[in-house]
């Protein structure tokens, strides 16, 4: 994974049978934060959220932490929860799949800063890396994968 401080992860994931079409993710926009409080900058951070576990913390904000309206919902997750640390910052969630299914992983992201917007995202063995410099608008970004065990990690 991409190790860049000042990259936010702005990101709305959606996975689905390509057929189906639903979101096969627990709290994929993130907005369920059962259990946590804002701070006053409108942000909080935590080791795990509802459907998701961190490496180090999760941080999830609102638009009123640094002026960025969410693609959809509430919240975003920014997943350099603090510049001050080092290291690979992730998060990630299992879910169930069908072996031989073939799944569509779409998720929409936005730079925080317009430079070095750039971070992986893994999934059954492979690896896509995501750039954008553009911290003005929200991308979506979208690959496929054909699933080979009946629990996937994203």
């Amino acid at each position: 994974m991409c190790n860049r401080l000042l990259l936010s992860i702005l990101a709305l994931v959606f996975l689905s049978a390509p057929t189906v079409q639903a979101n096969l993710l627990v709290n994929g926009d993130f907005d369920d934060n059962t259990g946590y409080m804002l701070n006053s900058d409108g942000w909080f951070s935590a080791p795990s959220i509802t459907g998701w576990t961190g490496n180090e913390t999760i941080e999830i904000q609102t638009q009123a932490t640094i002026g960025v309206t969410p693609y959809s919902g509430d919240y975003y997750a920014e997943i350099n929860a603090d510049p001050g640390q080092t290291g690979t910052f992730s998060f990630e969630q299992m879910f169930a799949t069908a072996i031989g299914q073939e799944y569509k992983v779409e998720f929409w992201y936005r730079s925080r800063q317009a430079n070095d917007g750039a971070f992986d995202v893994s999934i059954n063995g492979g690896t896509e890396t995501v750039t954008n410099d553009d911290a003005t608008q929200w991308r979506m970004y979208m690959f496929t994968f054909v699933a080979d065990a009946e629990n996937e990690k994203l």
